[in-house]
């Protein structure tokens, strides 16, 4: 079966009569039911007490395939259990995944779409947040998800807070068309009390003008 230790080779001082108890060792493994795929498995002790036996930090499997911190690579050309920590650059060809720790989820993505970068972050396996290098982007969160800039806690389905003295949004449109447009308000109730438009200062306590959904203006 799997996992059957062959001939190995220890490294390390020689203590009589403790067998694998040893600095470090590297292991011919069996990694398929097959008794002829065999792999290598590398033994190593962190412990002082020479009494604790090695623990396997890294294993390379038969056809290739290497698992560190884990012996079982899952398929991986490279399975890596734990934290890993890169001082360089890291240069992935193709998609990059963020799974769910705990289930099969995708939870983040980093994709090549014709030639161009896409990210996207998902809820329950569908993306919400996307961001397209060249092509359509879109956040579209749960019906009691806020999306806050210049704040970490937004009340309205898009908040945008900041400290300047200057405007704080600015919309524009360079179309070359006549007919091209600025700013669209529109919301789905045209009735009394509903204010597609409504414009304040001093933090709300002042109200400058509104537009009902009735077509009403108020100053």
């Amino acid at each position: 079966s799997d996992n059957q230790i062959g001939a190995s080779i220890a490294f390390g001082l020689a203590y009589g009569g403790y067998g694998l108890y040893r600095g470090a060792s590297i292991a011919a493994v069996q990694t398929d039911a097959d008794v002829n795929v065999m792999g290598l498995s590398f033994y190593t002790s962190a412990s002082t007490n020479t009494n604790n036996t090695v623990a396997e930090a890294m294993r390379i499997e038969g056809d290739g395939k290497v698992a560190i911190g884990t012996n079982n690579p899952d398929g991986s050309l490279l399975r890596v259990n734990g934290d890993v920590g890169i001082s360089g650059e890291l240069k992935v060809k193709n998609n990059t995944y963020w799974l769910d720790p705990d289930t099969t989820d995708v939870i983040a993505k980093l994709y090549d779409s014709s030639d161009d970068g896409g990210f996207d972050v998902y809820r329950n396996n569908v993306p919400t947040i996307r961001l397209h290098g060249n092509g359509d982007s879109f956040i579209k969160g749960g019906t009691a998800s806020l999306v806050g800039i210049g704040t970490d806690a937004p009340t309205n389905a898009f908040h945008v807070k900041k400290d300047i003295d200057d405007f704080i949004v600015k919309i524009e449109n360079d179309g070359n068309a006549a007919a091209a447009g600025g700013l669209h308000l529109d919301t789905r109730w045209n009735v009394e009390g509903n204010y597609p438009l409504k414009v304040t200062t001093n933090s709300e306590s002042k109200s400058l003008f509104a537009i009902d959904a009735i077509g009403r203006v108020l100053i």
